[in-house]
């Protein structure tokens, strides 16, 4: 078993970037939250936020990598209407109450990161020990790198202390 985990959803693939740069600088095993009902297009995009503003739980594969058993889980994933994706919700109500340490990162096109790791605050009922918020700017234009490396180090650090 590797000593952290990542665990995200992507509807767009910026979360699904975000996460393989994460695993190229730390030693993780990578899970992503799939959700069985997405489907490309409007419709299902303002679907799914809806379901995150009236969190509505999104039916998801079964997790690989129990939770519990990582002494960091690293979560990310996009903002939705200013709220977390309603696929990480329904991983949270299935793993969330077993996390112990936990950091995390959110994509956003312009806002609602801040409030989408409040959010996960409250969901999981304590603090994350380092979050991160990334553009969808700086992911298309590859900004991102230098900040989850900035970021894989501050993890890094709480790993090995």
């Amino acid at each position: 078993m590797k000593s952290s985990l990542i665990v995200y959803h992507t509807r767009s693939g910026h979360s699904r970037s975000v996460a393989a740069e994460l695993s190229r600088h730390l030693d993780s095993d990578c899970e992503e939250i799939t959700n069985k009902n997405q489907k490309p297009g409007l419709r299902s995009y303002l679907a799914s936020a809806w379901s995150a503003l009236t969190r509505k739980p999104a039916p998801i594969t079964a997790p690989e990598f129990p939770a519990r058993q990582y002494p960091l889980v690293i979560i990310g994933g996009p903002t939705w209407a200013s709220h977390v994706s309603a696929p990480v919700l329904s991983w949270l109500d299935q793993e969330g109450t077993q996390l112990g340490r936990y950091a995390a990162w959110v994509t956003q096109g312009g806002s609602g990161g801040k409030k989408v790791l409040k959010q996960l605050e409250e969901e999981i009922g304590h603090a994350p020990v380092a979050t991160l918020i990334l553009t969808d700017k700086e992911i298309e234009s590859g900004e991102f790198k230098a900040k989850v490396a900035d970021f894989a180090d501050r993890l890094d650090d709480l790993i090995a202390g």
